[in-house]
């Protein structure tokens, strides 16, 4: 600041201040330069304030009208407006080289994704083979604690193998190499054959799981993954639920949409939050017993936007969350 008295920008470094919309006065290079500032606190991770400084100064044409003053004034304005200029041509720059490094990273770990989940799937596939064919067909040979630590390994090893599948589907979602075979999709079973297989889960974890509501609803998706996207949202409310708490499956038909919602009573959403928490890996309750991965929930939103659908989430904190899947219905359904 010109004048180090004025406490205008420290009072906007400390948040005190959002815009000012009086001009500053700013020395650049030994020129004076009014301006108007405006802030705002980015929030991710690692915290920022952003700041932008925007030239206040009045065009040369309206500076004066007085021929004498003329030269001194456009003078004065053509100095700082060339200060001005280089200083954005220099900024512009930095911001191409910014936006490449970006877009590079954002390839690499596509890329780690992608390659990290192939290798891991023929093993846990193995695993998985294994540890099936232990509980259907040698299980009346093992004792019910073996039988048991059996089952936590199998329950562990499908954990694992979704998480995997998740990072193979977020990786070709960003690319744009997902295929989807897009049919008409009844509701109910559907919903039925994901509450089966999640049930396990849920028991072993104490929490009540079951189909609350469904009307006679068609819609127009990849069946296979509207069971990924239902069974994802079924696992993070189990995760985020308290022993002795229920999770909630409801499917209606409203207008031309088909909505799924998945309930929960565990421990909500903090409000300052609920727009992050379809971010990749975000983890909303990193202190949770049953911790995630963070992928979860960024693969449901990119299937449905996928699929020409929206997800929504309502939540209270201590109060539960309510995940909401909108897929248009099937065309010819009365």
């Amino acid at each position: 600041p010109e004048d180090p008295t004025d406490e205008w920008l420290s009072e906007m470094l400390a948040g005190g201040t959002r815009a000012n919309d009086s001009p500053k006065t700013v020395v650049v290079d030994g020129h004076r330069i009014p301006v108007r500032v405006t802030s705002a606190l980015d929030t991710h991770l690692p915290p920022r304030l952003l700041v932008s400084l925007t030239s206040a100064a009045a065009p040369s044409s309206v500076l004066s009208d007085d021929s004498s003053t003329e030269p001194r004034a456009l003078g004065m304005a053509g100095s700082d407006e060339a200060t001005l200029r280089s200083t954005i041509d220099r900024l512009e720059d930095q911001l191409a080289e910014m936006q490449q490094r970006v877009e590079y990273l954002a390839a690499r770990r596509t890329l780690f994704f992608s390659s990290s989940a192939h290798e891991l799937k023929t093993p846990l596939t193995v695993l998985q083979v294994y540890l099936e064919t232990l509980l259907n067909e040698l299980a009346n040979g093992l004792t019910e604690e073996q039988q048991s630590f059996i089952e936590i390994c199998h329950e562990s090893v499908l954990r694992l193998r979704r998480l995997v599948l998740d990072m193979v589907d977020l990786a070709a979602l960003e690319t744009g190499r997902v295929r989807l075979q897009i049919e008409r999709v009844d509701i109910e079973p559907t919903l039925v054959t994901v509450i089966e297989e999640m049930g396990p889960l849920a028991e072993r974890a104490e929490i009540e799981l079951g189909l609350e509501t469904v009307s006679q609803a068609s819609a127009r998706a990849d069946e296979g993954r509207l069971q990924q996207i239902v069974r994802n949202l079924i696992d993070n409310s189990i995760k985020n639920t308290p022993a002795g708490g229920s999770v909630r499956i409801r499917a209606e038909r409203e207008g031309d949409s088909v909505h799924i919602s998945v309930s929960d009573t565990g421990v909500g959403i903090p409000a300052d939050r609920i727009a992050e928490v379809f971010d990749e890996l975000v983890r909303l309750q990193p202190n949770q017993h049953r911790d995630g991965s963070g992928l979860g929930l960024a693969v449901c939103r990119k299937l449905v936007d996928a699929m020409g659908g929206k997800i929504s989430v309502r939540s209270d904190r201590d109060r539960g969350a309510v995940f909401t899947v909108r897929l248009p219905a099937w065309p010819d359904e009365d």
